[in-house]
């Protein structure tokens, strides 16, 4: 019993191992040989009222720090007449990641970057 607990238990973390492999390989395979500078923008368009905007910005800013890649990483919240509710949940978001930004449609992009 305990050989079967120590073979599901090493079976398991080969599992892991080899994902973060494939993971890096893949990482590695889709990067830009050239090292200019650029930023990850992630766009989400809020309009009316959002029942799951902090799902949508909080799954936005986990998959760019998944990917990796440049420090410059930015999640770009565009209010297209949100209401008060969602505009607050964006505001408290965007305090406490600083990759979040809450413009509005008629922003310039001068004025965002």
């Amino acid at each position: 019993m305990l050989d079967l607990i120590c073979r599901a238990i090493l079976l398991f973390f080969a599992v892991i191992g080899m994902v973060g492999t494939l993971r890096a390989g893949i990482k590695w395979l889709c990067s830009s040989r050239k090292k200019e500078p650029y930023c990850l923008v992630s766009v989400m368009k809020m309009q009316g009222h959002q029942e799951d905007a902090e799902l949508r910005l909080r799954d936005a800013v986990g998959r760019l720090r998944w990917i990796g890649g440049p420090e410059d990483r930015m999640v770009l919240c565009i209010d297209d007449d949100m209401d008060m509710e969602t505009r607050a949940i964006c505001t408290v978001l965007a305090r406490n990641e600083e990759i979040i930004r809450i413009c509005r449609a008629e922003d310039q992009i001068r004025d965002i970057f």
